[in-house]
């Protein structure tokens, strides 16, 4: 199973980390603003199968570009 971390704009109007999950191919993604998706790398992946939210953040900061 692969991993994959993304912030989406959620209908709060607030960017949340997210996180999908996949057996193969690309996750089925909704029509949200979100960044680019990125493999979640072991290192942020706990003992109990779970993504890591707190590393996942420090190592993929929100950069939000205004315009």
């Amino acid at each position: 199973m692969r991993m994959w971390f993304a912030y989406e704009l959620s209908d709060a109007g607030v960017w949340e980390a997210v996180c999908y999950r996949v057996n193969f191919g690309d996750p089925a993604l909704d029509d949200r603003p979100r960044t680019n998706l990125v493999a979640v790398p072991a290192s942020c992946i706990g003992e109990d199968g779970e993504p890591l939210f707190g590393r996942l953040r420090d190592l993929y900061p929100l950069e939000v570009v205004d315009g």
